[in-house]
């Protein structure tokens, strides 16, 4: 039988019929590779026989997300539809997710559709992602570092312009330590020295070379490849490591780079380019890495900025404004950390809080936000978004899941999906329901329904603590 969907993954080995059935939409090779050596599921060629569906974010934009979804359903109306997603794709990730797929795996995270599946998927790397994340965040808020590259920024926009070119950063990790001892003169020495050095390979390889910050430099190459990205980076290291400025090590030097065959969009180039960087960084790093190649390393960072980029696309139209899920986040910390919550709980419990909304981003605008009473088909859409969030962040773990399904849940019993009351609700999903009624209305509100929508001891420790 020939379908009509692009890049039909066809099984090759025909495992044993009794495994999971996998139907791809536009899978790169490198995923159906990973598939095969899971070992853990069968690849079909038809999506009739699939127990899951998975779309990459890699597929040929023939036509619109939303037809496709169509046709994958009208195919596989019981598979549950899955999003493949490449570092760069998570704009398109979005755009399935509008289109009703349940959720996001990252590439190289592939073995997480059959834990999804089984409804055992582990929860530890995106909290770990998150709770990093959030740590840096209050470190630059505390240190008033203003984030972001400018000049280099604004000249690769001017580029982009005309055709996406190669970009690459560069760090020298160890140069603050390096150059402590350093008086004035003898820096910038060193530093001139360095960035003749560095200007003259790659002016030889046809490549700007921009200097950014105290060992660092930003590249853009016209039509440098990835392989002579590679190439040139490691020359470049070779370049680092003749300079030895406290005299007992050599300068090390780390590469990120991203091109045109990975995202035509210069921020999503620059963020690519930044999160190889990091990577190539990192002490057990490569020192000189492709995005393209980023796959399991990122995965969890891929994931969360999907989940992050649906919200944002939800709080746009969010009559409570912009930032409601990160104002809920910080009261829900401040509540539950008077409640003698810590540590990893209390980031479970704050991940939940910000990313209570995203299941919005699957629904009309009409239906997300409150619909009028009168309207049973917008009331029964609006009362799935709690369950559709959670699908969607189930690798968070279950606390997490649940936290999100229950946040509508009422303390008399009446509230949704599920008609939970008292403490059968998860106290997560309690003190979400709380901030999330003061972020969108008033304390004075929350206290008038305390014992009734909202547990009436976290109610009166938001009017001690919040007011």
């Amino acid at each position: 039988m020939t379908t009509a969907l692009d890049e039909v993954l066809v099984d090759e080995q025909q495992p044993e019929a009794s495994l999971p059935g996998v139907f791809g939409v536009g899978l790169h090779q490198a995923a159906v590779r990973r598939f095969e050596l899971a070992g853990t599921c069968r690849l079909v060629d038809e999506a009739s026989a699939a127990d899951v569906v998975v779309a990459s974010t890699r597929l040929p934009r023939r036509r619109s997300v939303a037809a496709l979804v169509d046709e994958i359903r009208q195919q596989a109306p019981s598979a549950p539809l899955l999003v493949l997603v490449h570092p760069g794709g998570e704009p398109l990730a979005v755009e399935f997710l509008r289109a009703g797929a349940r959720a996001v795996v990252a590439e190289g995270n592939e073995a997480q559709i059959l834990e999804w599946l089984a409804e055992r998927p582990s929860d530890e790397p995106l909290v770990e992602t998150f709770e990093r994340r959030f740590d840096q965040r209050l470190d630059r808020q505390s240190a008033g570092v203003v984030i972001g590259l400018t000049p280099f920024e604004s000249r690769v926009r001017e580029l982009t312009q005309t055709g996406i070119s190669r970009i690459g950063l560069i760090r020298i990790p160890e140069w603050k330590r390096a150059t402590a001892k350093l008086s004035a003169d003898a820096l910038s020495l060193l530093e001139r020295r360095l960035r003749v050095q560095l200007e003259d390979l790659c002016r030889a390889a046809g490549v700007e070379v921009h200097q950014i910050g105290p060992g660092e430099y930003g590249i853009i190459g016209r039509d440098l490849s990835a392989r002579e990205a590679d190439e040139l980076g490691k020359r470049l290291a070779a370049v680092a490591a003749s300079f030895s400025p406290d005299r007992t090590s050599s300068l090390g030097l780390a590469m990120g780079h991203v091109g045109p065959e990975v995202t035509t969009e210069s921020t999503t180039l620059m963020e690519l380019a930044r999160r190889a960087l990091d990577l190539a960084a990192s002490p057990d790093g490569p020192d000189v890495v492709n995005a393209d190649d980023l796959s399991r390393a990122l995965a969890s960072s891929t994931e969360l900025d999907t989940a992050f980029q649906a919200l944002l696309l939800v709080e746009r139209h969010d009559p409570a404004g912009e930032g409601h899920g990160a104002r809920v986040a910080e009261m829900v910390s401040r509540l539950a950390e008077h409640l003698g919550i810590e540590g990893r709980e209390l980031v479970r419990m704050r991940l939940a809080a910000e990313l209570h909304d995203v299941g919005k981003v699957s629904l009309p605008e009409a239906h997300a936000y409150g619909p009028a009473e009168d309207d049973p088909e917008a009331v029964e859409a609006y009362r799935s978004h709690p369950v559709l969030g959670a699908e969607a962040l189930r690798a968070a773990g279950w606390d997490v899941a649940s936290a999100i399904r229950h946040h509508h849940e009422r303390w008399d019993g009446t509230g949704f999906p599920d008609g939970l009351s008292g403490e059968e609700i998860p106290l997560a999903a309690r003190l979400i329901a709380v901030a999330d009624a003061i972020d969108r209305t008033s304390l004075e509100e929350v206290e008038a329904q305390a014992g009734t929508a909202f547990d009436p001891e976290i109610a009166r420790l938001a009017i001690q603590v919040l007011r």
